[in-house]
C-alpha cells in the first residue's frame, strides 16, 4: 500500500515541498524529510563552519560570530535556522557568504 502524499515547510528556507505516497513507500523506516531537496543538496555541497557568538543585540536583531581561526563574521537574526535570538557564548555552526562589509553567516544553527 502506498502511503499518502504530504506537504511540509521547509525548516531552513520555509519553501512548501511534497513528499510523495510513492518516496514514502520505498523508505518506509526513514523519516518524513524535515527539508526540501534544494536545501538538502546545498548541505552536502557547503560545509558548515562552527565557531562562538561574540556580540549579539536583540533588539537590533544582529551581532558577531568568531570562527575557529578569530575571524569576526556578521549575524543577523533573518539567517538564524533554530531560534530567534542568540546568547553570548553559544556555539553555532553556519555557513558564509559575502555581505557588504565583509563575510555575513547564513544558515546558523546552535550547536548542542
Amino acid at each position: 500500500m502506498i502511503a499518502a502524499d504530504v506537504v511540509k515547510r521547509c525548516q531552513s528556507c520555509h519553501t512548501p515541498f511534497l513528499v510523495t505516497g510513492y518516496q514514502r513507500s520505498q523508505n518506509p523506516d526513514q523519516a518524513i524529510p524535515v527539508q526540501c531537496p534544494g536545501c538538502l543538496a546545498l548541505e552536502r555541497l557547503v560545509q558548515h563552519r562552527q565557531g562562538i557568538v561574540h556580540l549579539y543585540s536583540r533588539q537590533k536583531g544582529f551581532g558577531f560570530i568568531r570562527d575557529r581561526q578569530g575571524k569576526r563574521i556578521f549575524v543577523h537574526r533573518s539567517c538564524l535556522v533554530d531560534r530567534k535570538h542568540l546568547r553570548r557564548g553559544q556555539r553555532v555552526s553556519f555557513c558564509t557568504e559575502p555581505g557588504d562589509r565583509g563575510p555575513q553567516a547564513i544558515q546558523v544553527r546552535l550547536v548542542e
